[in-house]
């Protein structure tokens, strides 16, 4: 029906068409509305009685439009695609019912009432049963046959979704809700059951995403019910009825296995005796592929969420700076078929390769493997029968160090008869280890230092060396290692070989002092980046 509304109208005059009423005196001119009933109820209200419009109407050929079947456990935009109408079917022997998801949250969309639900397969034999703004509001509302269809003939952008279920699945449950996630912006908020009973259910999905993280869990401690709360998460609906993937659990942590990626657009939380606050978001690039120290990541093929879904993967963790130790625990491998295969490899980006597993047609269970690398690359191609779960810990190992540049001032002393030098060199190396070893030096004779030294290692005269080490506890990521030399060269000999003693793992060196004055002198000389 085409109304125009422009002629004259009152405020407070309003037309009631089926079971809508319009202000005209807000309405920009020319207005159509649709409507599928065989009898139209129209009716016309003037406060003053000086109301004057036009109303048409016509028939609207729909023959054309065609049906796409939408199954539950399954989501669809209210807008619908263009000469089409939606059928949601439920699983055989059950029934049908659905919940409506807004994108905007906190803004209602006027357009959701262009939807016509028939109770039926079809909008042409099935039974109309109202505009969907009327049916959300039933509490406990489901189809009398095995199927709901959807049509939209005003076709207005819209940001509301409605997610199927079978209402054998969700009949039971406490309370059941859906909420779709923003593929720009986080998605934040609290799930939990508002009746203050034991369970709720959320079914989570995202439009066009074929993944998403949860960034962040947080449980409530005002609302949990006791310790024993937790919170599941699952792939798709209850109406697949899959079994939890995640568990996360209000006496433990689990800050460092997150961010977690769910490899499907849809999931289910179940949280009991409890509250939990989360933070999902949909990025292309996420930190979950960054090696960060004592972090945990899990793996699961996209199948476990999605039986639907291709099972492959191909990520790789790594860090261009640092190296990791990667322990990884091969939690549940079941690859039934041929040309099922998992690669596990951890190298460096100079082409080292220190893990390099590949498992074919076999069957693992909680399996332990590691490797030392700048990355981890894991590489799943395999049959939607074959499944696997794995996990992984990064840790920085031991063995990292950088030498800082050293400056050294050697202070020497000839004399007629023997002379004796200590050397004293200082390294500085990082590492996670907490441990200082340190050579100390005693001395019965006096030795000449310049007065404008200002550096970490020292040549002095001395007649007696004592190279006991001592381990004091430092800084974790320091090491400070002193090395004692002892040179001796009778003074009767112009070139003599020295012995070297030092504490730490250094290779025995040679020193040449050319002793041959006869006369007592005080000499200082500077080497600057020198290895002894």
């Amino acid at each position: 029906m085409e109304i125009d509304a422009a002629y004259k109208v009152s405020e407070g005059d309003f037309l009631q068409f089926e079971y809508f009423q319009f202000d005209l005196a807000t309405i920009p001119g020319r207005h159509t509305e649709y409507s599928i009933q065989s009898q139209l109820p129209f009716q016309v209200h003037s406060e003053t009685g000086d109301f004057t419009f036009i109303a048409n109407y016509t028939y609207f050929d729909v023959s054309h439009y065609t049906q796409k079947i939408v199954p539950t456990g399954t989501y669809f935009n209210t807008t619908l695609e263009p000469n089409l109408y939606y059928t949601m079917q439920a699983s055989q022997d059950d029934k049908a019912t659905f919940a409506l998801s807004m994108l905007e949250a906190n803004a209602y969309d006027h357009s959701i009432y262009e939807v016509f639900v028939f109770d039926g397969d079809n909008f042409m034999e099935g039974n109309y049963i109202g505009r969907l703004p009327m049916i959300i509001m039933q509490t406990g509302f489901r189809s009398n046959s095995s199927s709901l269809t959807f049509l939209n003939l005003y076709r207005t952008p819209s940001t509301s979704y409605v997610f199927g279920n079978d209402w054998s699945k969700v009949r039971h449950l406490s309370q059941y809700k859906t909420w779709i996630i923003d593929p720009i912006r986080k998605t934040k908020g609290d799930v939990y059951n508002s009746d203050r009973k034991d369970e709720a259910y959320y079914t989570f999905f995202c439009d066009g995403c074929s993944s998403f993280y949860i960034e962040s869990l947080k449980f409530d401690n005002s609302i949990v019910y006791d310790n024993t709360g937790y919170l599941e998460v699952s792939g798709m609906s209850p109406t697949q009825g899959l079994s939890p993937i995640l568990n996360y659990t209000y006496s433990e942590s689990f800050e460092a296995t997150l961010p977690q990626l769910i490899s499907s657009s849809i999931v289910t939380f179940h949280t009991h005796k409890c509250s939990v606050e989360f933070v999902l978001r949909v990025i292309a690039k996420s930190d979950w592929f960054s090696s960060t120290p004592d972090k945990k990541r899990r793996i699961f093929s996209p199948n476990l969420w999605n039986p639907e879904a291709e099972p492959n993967f191909d990520y790789t963790f790594s860090d261009p700076f640092k190296v990791f130790n990667f322990s990884i625990d091969l939690e549940s491998i079941r690859l039934e078929n041929d040309g099922d295969e998992l690669d596990v490899q951890v190298g460096s980006d100079d082409g080292v390769t220190t893990l390099d597993k590949k498992y074919t047609k076999t069957t693992l269970s909680n399996v332990p493997i590691a490797g030392v690398g700048r990355y981890l690359h894991l590489t799943f191609t395999g049959s939607k029968t074959s499944e696997v779960t794995l996990n992984f810990e990064m840790d920085t190992p031991l063995e990292q160090s950088t030498v800082a540049p050293k400056t050294t001032t050697i202070a020497s002393t000839t004399t007629t008869r023997e002379s004796t030098t200590t050397t004293t060199e200082q390294v500085t190396s990082t590492s996670t280890s907490t441990s200082t070893s340190t050579s100390t030096s005693s001395s019965t004779s006096t030795s000449t230092q310049s007065p404008t030294e200002s550096t970490t290692e020292m040549l002095t005269s001395s007649s007696e060396i004592s190279t006991a080490p001592t381990i004091s506890s430092t800084n974790p990521t320091e090491i400070t290692t002193s090395i004692a030399t002892t040179v001796s060269t009778p003074s009767t000999v112009p070139e003599s070989s020295s012995t070297v003693t030092t504490s730490g793992s250094v290779s025995p060196t040679r020193l040449v002092s050319p002793s041959t004055s006869t006369t007592k002198s005080n000499k200082v000389l500077t080497f600057s980046n020198c290895v002894f």
